[in-house]
């Protein structure tokens, strides 16, 4: 039930499942023994899940493979090591496992958008959004931004627009191929309806940025009006020291900030 349905306390189970982790089913089951109570057993899901977020979050900011076969034999050795281990055993298993992996989030500072992370991108986006309303007292839902089957889904949006001659400073870049690079950073991306998205693709910043005014506040937070009359978020972000500010251009210099910022987000 909670792959189906987002439940809070077990909400990494719904987040491995939209991610298509189907291995996760049998990492949970295995450590789990049939002497466990429920309340056990809960915490139990809770540990292995939040690890599994964290396996498949650190191998795909560092682009390494989720595919079923590249990852099903750590899966099948890890199954046998947590095999109906206590609490407290299975908390050291997943500890080591996560450090041993070599991988971190500080790849997020080169994260893109391409053919393999387009999916993974559009769940972090989700995430993210849902997770800074939540801290902002607003009733938002990661079940709403993912949600493919409403008339007006959500989609990706590019914040830069997809042909440099409408950039701001049109010699912001060196290259088409460095613009293309910066336009598809993780931290050139939120996302929009669809409709939105359609109707903006070719508009300068400077004229996307007041659209994205009425939008969900993770886009909201590159217009001023944003920082105006919201005390829940800024407070929210003055106590995690979150550098969240408005910008009326957008090239290299704010993409790369707001990247770190993204990534510390990620982080939490």
């Amino acid at each position: 039930k909670y792959v189906a349905e987002f439940h809070e306390a077990f909400a990494h189970v719904y987040y491995n499942a939209h991610r298509n982790f189907t291995l996760q089913y049998q990492l949970i089951l295995a450590a789990i023994a049939p002497e466990d109570d429920q309340d056990t057993i809960n915490k139990k899901i809770k540990i292995v899940s939040r690890f599994i977020d964290q396996f498949i979050a650190r191998r795909v900011f560092n682009f390494k493979s989720m595919n079923y076969s590249t990852v099903l034999y750590t899966v099948f050795n890890l199954t046998i090591e947590m095999r109906r281990k206590s609490i407290d055993e299975l908390i050291v298993i997943v500890k080591n496992h996560l450090e041993q992996m070599g991988l971190d989030l500080e790849a997020i500072d080169n994260f893109y958008l391409n053919q393999y992370t387009k999916r993974f991108i559009f769940h972090n986006l989700a995430r993210m959004t849902q997770f800074i309303e939540d801290k902002a007292g607003l009733n938002t839902r990661f079940e709403d931004y993912i949600d493919r089957v409403q008339s007006n889904s959500y989609d990706i949006e590019h914040i830069l627009p997809n042909d440099m001659l409408a950039l701001d400073d049109p010699d912001e870049f060196n290259s088409v191929d460095e613009f293309n690079r910066y336009r598809d950073s993780f931290a050139a991306l939120v996302l929009l309806p669809k409709d939105k998205n359609r109707s903006l693709q070719d508009m300068p910043y400077k004229d996307k940025v007041k659209k994205y005014d009425s939008e969900n506040l993770l886009a909201r937070t590159l217009h001023e009006n944003c920082y105006k009359n919201n005390p829940l978020f800024l407070r929210f972000i003055n106590d995690h020291g979150l550098d969240f500010k408005p910008y009326e251009t957008y090239g290299r210099k704010e993409i790369d900030e707001r990247q770190s910022l993204y990534k510390e987000i990620c982080k939490m």
